[in-house]
């Protein structure tokens, strides 16, 4: 079997707020490749999710925004393939 899981971390409790987003794949149980990149979320950190995360302004200075992020994703051959990709309900992802 083989999937990919992918994580996001907000800035905030707005879940547009994305500050990091991970992508891994597995095969078989093991973990092949791991991806990950920090977003600058053009929104302010809540101190609750930044104890939470660690991630805060500092960290994300000079990230890509989410759209810059988000087509590098579809066009990059290093991310993994949509049909692979799951969200926390096991449901098939549109990248």
């Amino acid at each position: 079997m083989e999937f990919v899981a992918l994580d996001f971390e907000t800035a905030n409790a707005d879940m547009s707020s994305i500050c990091q987003l991970g992508l891994v794949l597995f095969k078989d149980g093991s973990l092949l490749e791991e991806w990950k990149t920090y977003i600058d979320p053009e929104d302010f950190f809540n101190e609750i999710n930044v104890s939470i995360h660690g991630i805060d302004m500092t960290t994300i200075m000079g990230a890509p925004q989410t759209a810059d992020v988000q087509r590098s994703v579809r066009r990059n051959d290093e991310t993994p393939d949509s049909d692979r990709c799951r969200n926390h309900r096991a449901e098939p992802l549109s990248l």
